[in-house]
C-alpha cells in the first residue's frame, strides 16, 4: 500500500538574502558565492546536482562556488541567515523561516515543486491497509522542518483524526526522506511520510 497526498501549494524555492553583497562574516570570501540546499537526500545524491549549478554559475558569472554542507534543514537556515550561505535551496517551510529571519528573497522556482506531494509508506511485511490500522506502531517523518516530509503529513494526519504523538507507539524524526524510506524499509519504522519525487 502507498497512500499519496497532496500537499499545499508551498513552493520550493532557490533563495537569496537581499544583502547578497554585505555579508559581515570574516570568513566570508566575497569572490565566491557560498550555496547551499536542504539536505533531503543523501549527501552523494546532492553533490552531482550542485556540480552543475557550480558549474553554470561560474560559466555565467566568473565567480567560483563552494557547497557549504547542512547537518540539518535548521543548520542550512541558520548559515544562512548568519550569511555564511549566499544562495540556498529551500523548502517551503525553510524559506519562509530564512525571510522571515533575514529577508530571504525568492529568486527561481519550478512548475514541478508547486505540484509536489507526500506519500505514506510502509514496509511490505505490515499487513495495514490504511493509516487507521498503523495505530499503535512506529511512524517516521522526516526533518523536523521539512515541508512534504513532516509539516504537511502530520497536518493531513490531523484533518482525519490523527494526532501522531498519541496515535502512534512512537512517532521518529530521519535526517531526510531516503532516511525515512531506509527506516520503514528497515523495519525500524513500521510507516513513514516521504517527498513523492524522492520516493
Amino acid at each position: 500500500m502507498k497512500k499519496t497526498i497532496r500537499s499545499l501549494s508551498f513552493l520550493l524555492l532557490i533563495c537569496a538574502s537581499v544583502a547578497l553583497s554585505s555579508c559581515t562574516d570574516n570568513n566570508h570570501d566575497d569572490d565566491v558565492i557560498h550555496i547551499g540546499a536542504i539536505p533531503d537526500r543523501h549527501e552523494e545524491a546532492l553533490k552531482p546536482v550542485y556540480a552543475k549549478l557550480a558549474a553554470y554559475l561560474y560559466k555565467t558569472t566568473g565567480m567560483k562556488t563552494i557547497l557549504v554542507e547542512a547537518d540539518s534543514y535548521g543548520d542550512l537556515t541558520n548559515k544562512f541567515v548568519d550569511n555564511k550561505i549566499d544562495l540556498a535551496y529551500f523548502g517551503g517551510y525553510t524559506f519562509m523561516l530564512a525571510h522571515k529571519a533575514s529577508g530571504a528573497k525568492p529568486l527561481v522556482s519550478s512548475i514541478r515543486h508547486t505540484r509536489f506531494t507526500s506519500s505514506f509508506i510502509k514496509n511490505d511485511k505490515n499487513p495495514a491497509d490504511n493509516l487507521y490500522e498503523l495505530k499503535n506502531k512506529k511512524f517516521a517523518f522526516g526533518d523536523i522542518l521539512s515541508t512534504s516530509g513532516h509539516l504537511m503529513p502530520r497536518y493531513h494526519l490531523q484533518q482525519i483524526g490523527i494526532k501522531p504523538e498519541d496515535y502512534f507507539s512512537d512517532t521518529i524524526h530521519s535526517k531526510n526522506h531516503e532516511h525515512t524510506i531506509e527506516l520503514v524499509r528497515d523495519g525500524t519504522a513500521d510507516a513513514g511520510a516521504v517527498n513523492s519525487q524522492v520516493l
